[in-house]
């Protein structure tokens, strides 16, 4: 399972390099960037010392679709309350979640945004779950590169599949998803955007054997249809 970390539209460059030094410390060298390439600042570059291989690497996107085009499933990360998604999760659940869909998943994105405004509605909207990080304080909000750290930290528990079990699909998840949402069309219930969000929410978190099942039963369903 390899992650992705996104920064959207990054304000200050000083918080890039910390950020990719979060990184660098913790075993990950995937990030990616929506907007400006401010990983080739002077500000980046020397906040980011030692962890210079991983901003020369970074992948530049003019959007957030464009950035998650090729991941299977995507985290987008928020401090406030969003009345279109019923549930953000702790990042240890995020973790454990991740780890439950060993083998039927690879490619997976963390999506951060900026540092005045976050993530907007329509931003969360293109990602599968939410999570949020639990503060104790009247203005619930974290640096940047603090937030990539305590995420970064958390995923770093996760263990990496070396090996597909030959029983298992490692693109099941993306399958399920895809077929999840044309079964939701032909219910006409993709015309109810707050069930839709609420059901994909829910499907996103199965675990591999759950979706193993779930996926056999829609099979079912199409070859009867």
């Amino acid at each position: 399972m390899q992650f992705h970390f996104i920064l959207v539209n990054p304000a200050r460059g000083e918080n890039v390099g910390f950020a990719a030094r979060a990184l660098k410390i913790l075993g990950f060298s995937n990030l990616r960037i929506v907007g400006e390439s401010l990983q080739n600042s002077t500000l980046a570059r020397k906040t980011g010392y030692g962890s210079h291989d991983i901003m020369d690497r970074v992948k530049n996107f003019t959007s957030l679709e464009s950035a998650t085009t090729d991941l299977e499933l995507t985290v987008g990360t928020t401090s406030k309350q969003r009345i279109k998604r019923y549930d953000a999760h702790h990042p240890t659940a995020i973790g454990s979640m991740l780890d439950s869909k060993s083998g039927i998943l690879q490619q997976v994105g963390l999506v951060f945004g900026s540092e005045e405004n976050g993530l907007s509605t329509d931003q969360l909207d293109c990602c599968d779950l939410v999570s949020t990080i639990p503060l104790d304080t009247e203005y619930p909000s974290l640096n940047l590169a603090q937030s990539v750290l305590i995420y970064a930290w958390e995923l770093s528990k996760t263990q990496p599949q070396t090996e597909v079990p030959s029983h298992q699909n490692p693109n099941l998840q993306q399958i399920l998803m895809d077929e999840v949402q044309s079964l939701l069309g032909q219910l006409s219930i993709l015309d109810k955007p707050l069930l839709t969000r609420r059901i994909l929410d829910r499907i996103a978190l199965l675990n591999t054997d759950d979706s193993q099942l779930l996926m056999s039963v829609l099979t079912r369903l199409n070859r009867k249809s």
